[in-house]
């Protein structure tokens, strides 16, 4: 499995690219409710229910270090941890799991991130 150690220069200069330039252009008015309910603090788990695509940019940019002053990591298919893609949402934060043959490994990995 491929260990995921956050980027201190990518992560910031992608949450800029990708919700500053590209969720602003590309949706032009996203009204966000309940940024308040997200804790500063403790241990933390966000369960988008996926009904688009867009969960996987839209989070991170309305729930992460600007809202809540702490960085994001992401369980992501292992499929999507693949290229140049996976090495960008690995140094983002991105873990992988494989959904039809979840691992013990990407639990521990989960369960260590929270503590």
């Amino acid at each position: 499995m491929q260990d995921s150690v956050k980027s201190a220069l990518l992560t910031p200069l992608m949450d800029r690219l990708v919700g500053d330039f590209g969720l602003r252009r590309y949706i032009r008015t996203l009204r966000v409710q309940g940024q308040e309910q997200v804790p500063k603090s403790g241990p933390v788990i966000l369960i988008p229910n996926h009904r688009s695509r867009w969960d996987a940019l839209i989070i991170p940019y309305v729930t992460g270090r600007r809202v809540s002053g702490r960085d994001l990591y992401s369980m992501v298919s292992h499929d999507e941890m693949l290229g140049l893609q996976g090495r960008v949402i690995g140094q983002c934060g991105g873990f992988p799991v494989n959904a039809q043959a979840p691992s013990l490994s990407a639990l521990r990995r989960g369960v260590e991130l929270l503590r």
